[in-house]
């Protein structure tokens, strides 16, 4: 986990556990399919959902008695997105992983000729990139770029991707046909995270995830650069755990990020 282990109230975190589930559906439920999803007796689940009601975190339909988030919990998430400052966020995100791994840890935007550097937050011991802060990076030869391609609508990279697939004089692709670009983009889809070694500079890795907002936009990638014997390119090695529990935390929202 990304913070620190606090004491705490337990029942509150246990409440917090039937918001999450009926956060993750989009319709009510019945009590014993909420215990379920909470894993917990529908007994224990019922004596919650009597106070989360009385709060109006939580409603209960008094024809059907299944239950829904509440009038509260509803304006407890307006006030959190009216908050919530994505770019700002996750460079603070980013600040953390490198803090904690100490590599580089690059911050990109999709910007109007693509994967834009935005952020760089430097290690104790940088790796010696061309890329600077106002780069873009190719799509199909950067760990980031692949991010951009998997999680954004296809519609809004075809262009850079078709151009890149032509250009016999820049970065040379990953793969070189629109059917393995698709396949490419689908796997990177599925693990939730892309990896580069070595393709644009020898010796030199990268790992990368997306950055996604609770409103489902993806708001940048985020990748670890550094030296091969340095980085854990394994897809379940701890480098690639961290960054998805990490974007796992931006996702949630800004209760969930580190301060």
């Amino acid at each position: 986990m990304l913070e620190n282990q606090k004491a705490g109230i337990k029942s509150i975190e246990v409440g917090a556990r039937i918001l999450q589930a009926l956060i993750q559906t989009s319709n009510s439920m019945t009590l014993r399919d909420l215990a379920a999803a909470s894993k917990m007796a529908p007994s224990k689940a019922h004596r919650y959902l009597v106070s989360l009601v009385r709060t109006g975190m939580v409603e209960q339909d008094a024809v059907t008695k299944r239950y829904a988030l509440g009038a509260m919990a509803f304006q407890l998430g307006i006030t959190a997105i009216g908050r919530f400052d994505p770019l700002g966020d996750a460079i603070k995100v980013q600040r953390t992983i490198r803090d904690r791994i100490d590599e580089t840890v690059v911050l990109s935007v999709w910007g109007s000729h693509g994967p834009t550097i935005v952020h760089i937050e430097e290690s104790s011991h940088p790796v010696i990139m061309t890329m600077k802060v106002g780069a873009v990076l190719p799509i199909l030869a950067t760990a980031a770029g692949l991010v951009f391609g998997a999680f954004m609508p296809r519609v809004v990279s075809a262009k850079i991707v078709r151009s890149e697939l032509r250009n016999a004089t820049g970065p040379v692709p990953f793969v070189k046909t629109k059917a393995a670009v698709e396949r490419l983009f689908r796997s990177v889809a599925e693990r939730g995270i892309a990896t580069n070694k070595g393709h644009l500079t020898e010796g030199v890795s990268a790992i990368a995830v997306p950055l996604v907002s609770p409103l489902g936009q993806l708001v940048a990638a985020m990748s670890v650069i550094g030296r091969d014997e340095r980085i854990d390119m394994r897809l379940n090695g701890a480098t690639a755990d961290l960054l998805r529990a990490a974007a796992q935390q931006f996702r949630s929202g800004p209760a969930g990020h580190t301060r």
